[in-house]
């Protein structure tokens, strides 16, 4: 992937509808600035003048909120230019804030929060933006901003470029000091109205592009790479959801829309007139890619047939991870570059439509448990089951000494609970022996006599029978 470079160009900004706000309890004057538009510009550390695209501006408005503002663009040790977002550079030169960034009419509009206190103290430069600010002053304003070029020559609005920017990341604003010149002027649109001043024209689209028609070849027509800059713009305009031009054809286009969560791909006829205008027709249909098998040359045999390694890792990915391929669309997607489905994954993560199946955590044991869980708990459960072990071996001493129905294994094996059931009967048993009047044990005269002249003695109670009755059980 290409490197990115830093970039940094002019416009001008007003004093016009100034206000005042409290940010991080200091005083701050905010300015509304015009920070980029679409069109062709040179910037200052540039060899060539560049085309930004309103395309461009619309992917990452947001990341310009909260970004520095200094007073000129911030050097290194030589005349290279830096970016203002290191610890120094803030603390030295940063005497504000941007915020409520958005895109609007192609163009990037945002505000200057500008602090008082830090513009006071810093002096210098930061402090004669903050005077022109309060007087309503123009005042020259530059964006810092590290792009990727992409080569390409062509003509916009009259401007020639050699350039385009790709991935824009914004870094800072720079409001100049004064006498610096801008490279773009209000009549242009850049920068904010002044209070006496008017709204730039704004053409219509048509108007825009149609100096692309004396740009014309030996058979007087438009080379492909205008027309589909052509329709790009048109169709950016009119439809929703717009993800780019697929293919150009002669008298169709092909393109791509995402709403919602699914990318759709469709084509339309248009018409290019004399004047450079382009006409969209109403015959919008969703297409879908064909694969066309020819036979293959022998030289095209040694050629590799599939993807490089990369891509078709990327091509499996979306498949796999989201709803918006399946296997049906393998085919097409080989045709596509690597940033193109770089693109595509990043478009289906912002989505949140990824189908990533998260496995289920596996259950402790409770060895496991109780070597992982907090001392404080495991310490707990350790001292209660000890005294449990202890209490049970405790009651079955006593009833091993106090009877002989249940076995030493037998007893081990029964709860504590029943064990000291047992253990309470037993202890009953003695006193309903013993005589009301607290005698030691003669019962003359106090038993019923005996029917049928049976003398035997009755037998011993039957423990396991009473057992049974204390548990319920018949």
């Amino acid at each position: 992937m290409a490197d990115k470079l830093f970039r940094s160009l002019i416009f001008k900004s007003s004093g016009a509808d100034i206000r005042t706000a409290v940010f991080e309890d200091r005083d701050h004057i905010v300015v509304p600035v015009i920070a980029l538009m679409e069109g062709v510009i040179h910037p200052v550390n540039a060899d060539t003048p560049e085309l930004v695209l309103a395309s461009e501006l619309e992917k990452t408005p947001d990341g310009w909120n909260g970004r520095p503002v200094v007073g000129d663009h911030p050097k290194g040790t030589g005349p290279d230019r830096i970016s203002a977002n290191s610890p120094t550079v803030l603390e030295k030169h940063s005497f504000g804030r941007i915020f409520n960034a958005k895109v609007e009419d192609k163009k990037l509009k945002v505000e200057a929060w500008l602090d008082v206190e830090k513009a006071t103290k810093i002096g210098g430069d930061a402090l004669s933006v903050l005077e022109r600010a309060k007087n309503k002053e123009m005042i020259e304003v530059s964006v810092g901003v590290f792009v990727i070029t992409e080569a390409a020559n062509g003509v916009h609005n009259n401007k020639q470029y050699k350039a385009i920017w790709r991935s824009l990341v914004p870094d800072h604003l720079a409001m100049l000091p004064k006498g610096t010149v801008g490279a773009c002027s209000n009549d242009m649109g850049c920068g904010t109205r002044t209070a006496q001043g008017k709204e730039p024209k704004q053409l219509e689209m048509w108007e825009q592009i149609k100096d692309l028609t004396t740009r014309s070849n030996a058979t007087n027509q438009i080379s492909d790479i205008d027309t589909r800059n052509l329709l790009d713009q048109i169709l950016f305009a009119n439809e929703p959801a717009f993800r780019g031009v697929e293919a150009v054809f002669n008298n169709t286009v092909v393109y791509g829309v995402m709403p919602e969560d699914s990318f759709i791909l469709l084509q339309r006829g248009y018409s290019l007139g004399k004047d450079g205008k382009v006409t969209l027709k109403d015959d919008r249909k969703e297409v879908r890619p064909v694969t066309k098998y020819e036979a293959l040359s022998e030289k095209l045999k040694e050629e590799p047939k599939m993807a490089d390694e990369k891509n078709c890792e990327l091509i499996t990915k979306l498949i796999a991870n989201s709803k918006v391929f399946n296997e049906c669309d393998r085919e097409y997607l080989k045709t596509l570059s690597e940033e193109r489905l770089t693109e595509y994954e990043k478009s289906i993560q912002d989505l949140n439509v990824t189908n990533v199946t998260k496995p289920e955590p596996k259950a402790l044991t409770e060895a496991e448990w109780l070597e992982q869980g907090p001392k404080e708990v495991v310490s707990i459960i350790t001292d209660f089951r000890a005294n449990a072990i202890k209490e049970k071996e405790e009651v079955i001493k006593a009833l091993t000494a106090s009877q002989s129905e249940f076995s030493l294994e037998a007893l081990e094996e029964m709860e504590i609970e029943d064990l000291k059931k047992i253990n309470k009967l037993l202890a009953l048993a003695p006193s309903t022996l013993q005589s009301k009047g607290g005698d030691s044990g003669s019962y003359a005269g106090q038993g019923t006599p005996r029917k049928g002249g049976n003398d035997e003695i009755p037998g011993p109670p039957d423990l396991a029978k009473m057992l049974k009755a204390a548990r319920g059980m018949n």
